[in-house]
């Protein structure tokens, strides 16, 4: 099933999904186009919802809405529409003409004029002059040369494999149950086969992947099963692939090339598909190479050989190095080496196999499965990243960050603030015996290392007592007979219910971490700034910047390429670390935008600013990392902070959320 316009199928989507009535205005904002296309895309929309076991239904002066007809059909096609449409970001938004005018030059193994190009795509001459340059900046991704010849016009030049990754790619959607919707047959045919079905060979891969030790990232599957759809036609089609040497020998030693050779067999057994060649084999190894998931269990150095794995460890030391200088954090004091090694194996293959590139992801939608909501992990690991794409010769992607980012928040997972175990006093008008109820409930609740001692005493010994030496007493009495005592009370139960118990957490056990110590170690205002502020940009808003902390032209565009990291944004906040050396005091400031923007084609209508001197103190890492991930994951709280907020309501707050 297919259709030229891809806002049709996409609106049909949004008909679906809402199950409600949508305006032509709402619904042209959603696809980018005005409510007037959306009217005169009506006829279309309603054939294609007839096809799809539904009606359209006009609402006067109101809008649209679908009526179900066939819902066996309908189901179906909502499935469909789901995998392509419901991703966090859809990747219609990675297409453009000069994807288009690639896809076309790909397919030529011949000069081909550009007005030919023109004529053949049914677009200008100057369209096609204007878009050359950004299909230059795509092949360059995969190693391809543009070249132009005068008299015979231009065509795209490289090795085989990289032609295949380029297209693989320009796919878009590689999901193998996606609706086509680039319209271009010739191309699309290529990433399919008569049989076995790709379903078929995606479960062949899984079953084989079962199997065997190889772990690939699941986000790549489908990239993988398009790919060798891709690999038999054009084989078919003629075209050979070569591989230096010295590729095929770091190669074949692994156990992806087995399992890449045992997959090819099983195809053909299973489903009649020819033996491919040696070198086809290894091009779908080195495709598996990028996109595997290294386990920890294995041994890194056995399974990669000593090339490779001091590659990856050489990524790892620079990338900390360079954390280290640039914000005062140091990882490569904790016990990281395995799981950032691991991290890097795929990248050194990358970076070893030079005459070979896949630096680009078109139509990849990041799953970053929430790490994003830690803002400082994210920062930490863009600044990694951008150092990477300085110094080497491949490109570390945004799913990169992600991964960085996730085992810098495993890593500090491991840090634990300093525990001052508690002292209690468990006071009980029914005798002492009572006591060990309540006291045997508080060990069995929070464990018996959170405390120092839990005494157990008639009231009028709590008299006579140093209560300096306590940090709580539990009364099972009324609170006016506890009077002129410094020691905080709690009125409890013999048998503590839940809200007692979760007051004695927050109240008693959360407040035995030293958060506060940490907090007056950052030498931070206690007050913090938030302001509402008028912006209508980014630019504009590193300009602020510039005035507040008085920079110059020169520094502010200096700062303005530092945030490469500024592209991440969350429930609609963005966080801004200003590093330490540019910045003459620690700070977390918080802006409210009066009037939401877009930012990077994200939606912004909060700014948190904040500049640590970490000073290598993890501790100070893990608070900070903490209070922004509860500010930018709980929306309502952040827009309920105001200038009366004081950084202790933070640190109150990571107390009473977050697990130490």
């Amino acid at each position: 099933m297919k259709i030229k316009k891809k806002r049709i199928w996409r609106i049909l989507y949004l008909l679906a999904e809402n199950k409600r009535i949508m305006t032509a205005s709402e619904l042209g904002k959603l696809v980018g186009v005005s409510q007037r296309t959306i009217k005169s895309d009506i006829k279309e929309i309603a054939e294609l919802a007839m096809s799809c076991g539904c009606k359209l239904i006009t609402h006067k002066a109101c809008g649209y809405s679908l009526h179900v007809v066939d819902p066996e059909v309908y189901e179906e096609i909502v499935s469909l529409l789901n995998t392509n449409f419901s991703d966090r970001e859809y990747c219609e938004t990675f297409d453009s003409k000069a994807n288009e005018i690639t896809r076309h030059l790909l397919m030529k193994n011949q000069f081909i004029k550009e007005e030919d190009l023109a004529d053949e795509m049914f677009i200008s001459l100057s369209t096609v002059k204007s878009n050359i340059n950004n299909v230059k900046a795509i092949i360059q991704k995969f190693n391809l040369s543009y070249i132009s010849k005068k008299n015979e016009g231009i065509m795209i030049e490289g090795l085989e494999l990289n032609k295949r990754f380029c297209m693989l790619e320009l796919l878009l959607k590689h999901h193998v149950n996606a609706i086509p919707l680039i319209d271009y047959p010739e191309f699309e045919a290529l990433f399919e086969l008569e049989s076995p079905s790709l379903s078929m060979i995606r479960q062949v891969i899984l079953k084989q992947l079962r199997e065997n030790n190889v772990h690939i990232i699941d986000s790549n599957m489908h990239r993988i099963v398009r790919y060798i759809a891709l690999m038999y036609k054009r084989h078919d089609l003629g075209y050979v692939v070569e591989i230096d040497p010295s590729i095929i020998y770091v190669c074949e030693r692994l156990e992806e090339f087995k399992f890449s050779l045992r997959l090819i067999r099983e195809l053909s057994r299973k489903y009649g598909l020819i033996e491919l060649d040696y070198k086809e084999v290894i091009g779908l190894t080195i495709l598996f190479l990028y996109f595997i998931d290294v386990s920890l269990e294995d041994n890194l150095l056995d399974r990669y050989g000593p090339e490779i794995y001091f590659l990856a460890n050489d990524f790892r030391l620079k990338v900390l190095n360079k954390i280290r200088t640039v914000t005062n954090i140091d990882f490569r004091s904790m016990p990281n080496e395995q799981l950032l090694n691991a991290l890097f194996i795929p990248y050194a293959f990358r970076y070893k196999f030079s005459t070979i590139s896949y630096n680009l992801y078109l139509g990849r939608n990041i799953n970053n499965n929430d790490i994003s909501l830690s803002p400082l992990m994210i920062v930490i690991a863009s600044i990694g990243r951008q150092f990477l794409n300085s110094h080497l010769e491949i490109e570390f992607n945004d799913f990169f960050i992600y991964e960085f980012a996730s085992r810098l928040y495993y890593l500090m997972m491991q840090v634990h603030y300093k525990y001052k175990k508690r002292n209690i006093i468990i006071v009980m008008r029914n005798g002492i015996n009572s006591g060990l109820v309540t006291k045997d409930k508080l060990i069995s609740t929070f464990g018996a290392d959170k405390f120092n001692r839990i005494d157990l005493m008639e009231f009028y010994e709590v008299r006579g007592k140093d209560q300096a030496n306590y940090d709580c007493v539990l009364l099972n009495s009324d609170p006016f007979y506890y009077k002129n005592y410094h020691t905080p009370a709690i009125i409890s139960n013999t048998i503590l219910t839940r809200e007692q118990l979760q007051e004695i957490n927050v109240k008693i056990i959360q407040k035995g971490y030293c958060m506060y110590d940490v907090l007056e170690t950052m030498d931070m205002q206690d007050k913090l700034k938030v302001e509402t502020l008028s912006v209508n940009n980014r630019q504009e808003f590193f300009g602020m910047l510039k005035f507040r902390f008085g920079y110059d032209e020169k520094q502010n565009e200096r700062i303005m390429n530092l945030y490469s990291s500024d592209q991440f944004i969350v429930n609609d906040t963005l966080s801004i670390m200003v590093y330490p050396h540019l910045c003459k005091e620690s700070l977390l400031e918080i802006y409210h935008l009066d009037k939401p923007f877009l930012w990077n084609k994200q939606n912004v209508s909060t700014i948190i600013v904040f500049a640590i001197d970490f000073n290598y103190d993890l501790y100070k890492v893990k608070l900070m990392q903490q209070i922004l991930e509860i500010l930018v994951n709980d929306q309502m709280y952040l827009n309920s902070i105001d200038s009366s907020f004081v950084m202790k309501d933070l640190v109150n707050k990571v107390m009473v959320e977050c697990i130490n």
